[in-house]
């Protein structure tokens, strides 16, 4: 019902769907796991249904879609579903742009002068209302925000990145102790001959903190000479 019904009939469908999957037993799992991805040859899941109506039934695909965040947000177990599986994450971050890109593309669907009839308000509800494109209510913002809230799992991803390139560098260091780089060139400048001494033992540490180098190599040249001269 919810791939062939008019787009104003399928809130109870989609409701009744939702308090299915939030049923906790046994089946859960299962139960949400076909209703997202579908039965092979059989029955399409949530992500097929947004797939084949992305252009021509807007507002379907955005019930789908709103129904999906319900779920996520108050079904732990399907948030783990969710989180724990490539393709549904895939499928979920390409809905949730589609979704951010349609409420860009159709600023004039806001304009009072293009609603459907005088009497109606200046934007629809893409839940009740008829037509095939998508309404840029509040609910359709709120429903796109708090989507985008449960794609956080691709974060720590690109956090980790960096570090990964922040590891080579003091790999790289002992291969060159005779050849200081570009950065050391920048501290020769400012600190005159650094690289004698206790300076010499700050060279492999400065790399990640940058400015920071700088002010450990001024410590370390004036704390050095007292303790020459005590002995």
């Amino acid at each position: 019902q919810v791939a062939y019904s008019y787009t104003y009939e399928l809130r109870p469908y989609l409701d009744l769907l939702l308090q299915i999957l939030l049923i906790e037993d046994s089946w859960q799992t299962h139960r949400i796991h076909n209703a997202l991805k579908g039965i092979p040859d059989d029955r399409d899941g949530l992500f097929d249904t947004i797939q084949r109506s992305k252009n021509h039934y807007q507002k379907r695909a955005y019930q789908c879609i709103k129904c999906m965040v319900a779920l996520f947000s108050s079904c732990p177990v399907a948030y783990q579903i969710l989180q724990g599986n490539g393709d549904l994450k895939r499928k979920w971050t390409w809905a949730v742009e589609w979704l951010g890109d349609e409420l860009e593309r159709r600023p004039y669907t806001g304009n009072p002068q293009y609603t459907y009839n005088n009497w109606s308000p200046p934007v629809q509800s893409n839940e009740t209302s008829n037509g095939y494109f998508l309404e840029r209510s509040h609910s359709a913002r709120m429903t796109l925000a708090k989507a985008c809230e449960l794609c956080p799992e691709e974060e720590p991803d690109d956090q980790d990145a960096p570090d990964e390139h922040e590891s080579p560098p003091p790999e790289d260091a002992p291969l060159y102790p005779h050849s200081p780089g570009s950065q050391y060139q920048q501290n020769n400048h400012v600190h005159g001959q650094p690289y004698t001494g206790p300076a010499a033992h700050h060279m492999n540490n400065p790399q990640r903190t940058g400015q920071r180098a700088q002010e450990n190599y001024e410590g370390g040249e004036e704390v050095s000479p007292p303790q020459t001269k005590d002995q």
